[in-house]
């Protein structure tokens, strides 16, 4: 352990540090930066979710663990994009992808012996599984579809560990995603129906799965969810069927606001964050022309219209909120396969885009 990171080793962060809560944490080191960052993937670090952001290499104290060995792939290689989850129960950072038999597959981090190694946990999936961490009773919870295109759950109880899958029924076109909702407890699940309308189902603790209600809508794209922290609310975007942007809101007063159109042309799947610096929600999605497009939400201004952030996207962006510094930051493959960053500073705006390299697929 020192103070000198690498791709893989582990940042631990002392109970001082802006964000730890007093108890420390521990996140899993993507990358290491030449502007003097690292790129780490955690979760529990905003609003019970996974997170990837940069942080300062020595970030008050910061420290890195790192290992003898190199993680093996199991004998079927994850495909896929892999869902990456905290555990406080016991400090693990858990891994979960598709494997090339179908299979979901994990890799966990654990402060006292290290990567696991792969293992099994069984199921035939399509496409990409979602992980969440339960705060009501401990559990992380994996769900996908599987190949009967209904919505399959596998968790891990701290007492009784690994449950096996079970069937959430429904039929789904797309990956599920999920959200802890502090409102009530629950657990929600999201996805695309093969109707084209949202589907939802829920966990609440003292009632268990509510069963599939469909919220409507003609979506053509998997949905993102959000949690807002200035009303409460739960904030579902997708992309309809005229490639506009679609809004569908619960409100712990009002409940489902119906659909409501944000405009815009957009060619891929919406990403949207909650940005504690300023309040607003910010969606951002590829546009027509191949640029990053932003409409957000002000809690004083309303909806903004959409704004160019330029580039030249070939993927579905991914964009988080950093603690340490207040950014928003988005990534997106470019059109040479490299990833690419822009980011958002409170002080000094949009950076402009970035490459960070690699051949990605």
């Amino acid at each position: 352990m020192d103070s000198t990171p690498t791709p893989g080793s582990v940042a631990v962060f002392p109970p001082s540090l802006a964000g730890s809560n007093g108890h420390g944490h521990v996140a899993f080191v993507d990358s290491v930066n030449s502007n003097g960052t690292v790129t780490l993937e955690d979760y529990n670090w905003v609003s019970f979710s996974y997170d990837q952001h940069t942080m300062a290499i020595g970030a008050d104290g910061m420290v890195y663990i790192h290992f003898t060995g190199t993680p093996q792939p199991p004998p079927s290689a994850p495909s896929g994009r892999p869902a990456v989850v905290y555990d406080p129960n016991n400090g693990n950072i858990e891994v979960y992808a598709r494997g090339e038999d179908g299979a979901v597959w994990e890799n966990y981090w654990s402060p006292v012996s290290g990567w696991s190694g792969w293992y099994s946990k069984g199921g035939g999936i399509v496409g990409e599984p979602v992980a969440v961490y339960d705060p009501n009773n401990g559990n992380v919870e994996v769900y996908a579809r599987g190949e009967d295109n209904a919505l399959w759950e596998n968790y891990w109880s701290p007492t009784g560990g690994w449950s096996g899958w079970y069937s959430k029924g429904g039929g789904i076109t797309g990956d599920p995603v999920a959200v802890y909702d502090p409102n009530n407890g629950n657990i929600e699940v999201y996805a695309h129906g093969e109707d084209n309308a949202l589907w939802e189902d829920y966990w609440n603790p003292s009632a268990g799965w509510s069963g599939w209600n469909s919220l409507g809508g003609g979506i053509t794209s998997q949905p993102a969810v959000v949690y807002d922290q200035s009303n409460g609310n739960i904030e579902v975007y997708a992309r309809g069927e005229d490639n506009a942007l679609w809004e569908n809101y619960w409100s712990p007063t009002g409940g489902w606001s119906g659909w409501y159109s944000k405009g815009g042309g957009i060619t891929s799947a919406p990403v949207a964050l909650y940005n504690p610096s300023n309040g607003n929600v910010e969606v951002y999605a590829r546009g027509g022309d191949g640029a990053l497009w932003e409409n957000y939400w002000s809690p004083t201004g309303g909806w903004s219209g959409w704004y160019s952030k330029g580039g030249g996207i070939t993927s579905d962006p991914v964009a988080l909120y950093d603690p340490n510094n207040g950014n928003v930051e988005v990534y997106a493959r470019g059109g040479d396969n490299a990833l690419w960053e822009n980011y958002w500073n409170p002080t000094a705006g949009w950076s402009g885009w970035n490459s960070l390299g690699g051949g990605i697929t």
